[in-house]
């Protein structure tokens, strides 16, 4: 059966013998919902079918957060008022979509985790979390290699920072000119960005991936 949905630019998307893939790892505790209570949503897609899902990456950028106060740490600043409002916001578009994670990805810093806290109640279920050192701390390589380590999942967010972020998402497009001319514009606080390919890690690494929508703040208010 295939499976058609729209993209936030108006594309057309048409997947065939396309499935819902069981969450990741162990099997998490599900908010109660029935499938018919899900839509695709303002922004979303919706796959059914009896077959293999397309990979789907969700690349998030933290949110706005505060200038460290004197004698802290830069991993250790919180996001601002504007930040939590934005992570609330994505949280909120994204519930409408009915979006299961098999694993999420998270730098280790304040700003990163409390993001990724925030946006959590807009999936259905998460079905495994890890908290990264190197997603703060290292180059865009480490969100690469974030993601191959975990080759059975289906549906991945990765929470980080900036240069890193945007070289990563920019890599991983990096065949397809209309996406790289879409993310030279830059992706703020908060900004998000899903990308699909069919065969996983394997073409996010050689740029194979497809941009389907670059959510911005601005846009979701």
């Amino acid at each position: 059966m295939a499976a058609q949905a729209l993209s936030k630019f108006g594309t057309e998307i048409a997947w065939t013998s396309t499935r819902i893939v069981p969450p990741f790892g162990r099997s998490p505790q599900r908010k109660p919902n029935r499938l018919s209570d899900c839509s695709i949503g303002r922004f979303g897609l919706l796959a059914l079918s009896m077959d293999v899902a397309p990979y789907r990456l969700f690349v998030l950028r933290h949110a706005h957060s505060s200038w460290a106060l004197p004698g802290q740490r830069d991993h250790h600043r919180p996001l601002d008022e504007r930040g939590k409002d934005d992570a609330e916001q994505l949280g909120r578009v994204l519930a409408s979509e009915c979006l299961s994670l098999d694993i999420a990805f998270s730098s280790t810093a304040t700003r990163a985790r409390s993001t990724l806290d925030l946006v959590a109640p807009g999936f259905q279920s998460i079905g495994k979390t890890e908290w990264l050192d190197e997603l703060y701390a290292q180059g865009s390589d480490a969100y690469l290699s974030a993601i191959k380590s975990a080759p059975e999942a289906h549906t991945v967010l990765i929470v980080g920072h900036n240069p890193m972020i945007e070289e990563f998402t920019m890599s991983a497009v990096r065949e397809d000119q209309e996406a790289i001319d879409r993310l030279r514009a830059g992706m703020p606080t908060c900004a998000f960005a899903e990308i699909t390919c069919d065969n996983g890690p394997a073409d996010i690494e050689a740029g194979k991936g497809r941009l389907m929508r670059l959510l911005l703040p601005r846009e979701m208010a």
